[in-house]
């Protein structure tokens, strides 16, 4: 008898614990429901928010038109020129953030910018003597572009879905002004005459303003997915950018004549287009004052 007496005081202690565990376990599920339901109240009511977002550029030059400084020089000549491609084109981007959204899942978006566009080709010449025992000169280019703009899309931003995760798409229309532009050359120079070769190391740095047009409007478009962690948005996007019209300023191509003369260099035509792949996070500001007093906000029913 006493043996079944403890038995049974065993298994109600063990009932008890259980259900406590139990207990505690849906009450701590419930708190991180109830914290989650608040987030994301919150973040779907807001009107207004801001942020900041960080990433990269790879960017595509294509050649619309080719300029030679040798074209009236003579025969005896030879000129290649090849485009590094958009895997050496990286370059980095940084961006505040401004949403306005009328209704909660559209919203219109500012992102003034300062992103950073690079190019590169490298170039070689070859002139040959029209007699035997005059010089040959040969040169190998390395040209490095780094184009700094400010830029202020304007963009719809569309949200595909719900907390926590939200997919969207976006697309607009930009503004560029560019800021400044510099060229960085290096490589060598070989002189060869009567059977003696003089190789010359070169590097210089050039500021080139003015074989760019100074601003110009573009079209973007993409898309990306955003995590609400409580209050804050963090999202990875991808975007397509383009210019409407080319780059490079036609009037800007031979005022440098250290360039024309010295490194045999003539800027072609040129139109560009960007793959821009960023982070970002965004917080609330109309209901900024609920962030931090959550209690404030319970009971309260989610804008439609």
């Amino acid at each position: 008898m006493k043996r079944i007496l403890w038995i049974g005081i065993l298994c109600s202690t063990l009932m008890i614990l259980s259900n406590q565990t139990f207990a505690q376990r849906y009450l701590k599920s419930k708190r991180l429901s109830d914290e989650a339901n608040i987030s994301a109240k919150i973040l779907d009511d807001s009107h207004w928010m801001i942020g900041f977002k960080v990433g990269m550029n790879a960017t595509m030059v294509q050649q619309d038109g080719f300029h030679s400084v040798l074209s009236s020089v003579g025969q005896n000549n030879e000129e290649e020129k090849a485009y590094t491609t958009v895997t050496n084109n990286i370059s980095p981007n940084l961006a505040a953030q401004f949403f306005y959204y009328p209704v909660r899942f559209m919203a219109i978006s500012v992102q003034p910018t300062f992103a950073n566009y690079r190019y590169g080709y490298e170039t070689s010449h070859k002139w040959l003597p029209a007699e035997s025992g005059l010089e040959t000169v040969r040169t190998n280019y390395k040209h490095q572009h780094s184009l700094n703009y400010f830029e202020a899309p304007m963009l719809l931003h569309f949200s595909l879905s719900k907390y926590p995760f939200r997919f969207f798409v976006q697309g607009g229309m930009y503004y560029s002004k560019l800021l400044n532009a510099n060229k960085t050359i290096t490589g060598d120079k070989s002189i060869t005459e009567g059977g003696l070769t003089t190789v010359t190391e070169e590097k210089k740095k050039f500021g080139i303003d003015n074989q760019y047009y100074d601003s110009f409007w573009g079209y973007t478009a993409g898309g990306g997915i955003g995590f609400d962690l409580y209050t804050t948005r963090l999202s990875l996007e991808v975007n397509y950018k383009q210019p409407m019209m080319g780059i490079t300023a036609p009037d800007g191509k031979y005022d440098n004549l250290e360039l024309v003369s010295s490194y045999y260099d003539i800027s072609d035509d040129l139109s560009m287009r960007n793959i821009e792949v960023s982070i970002s996070m965004a917080v609330p500001l109309d209901h900024i004052g609920q962030v931090y007093n959550r209690n404030s906000y319970k009971g309260k029913k989610k804008r439609k």
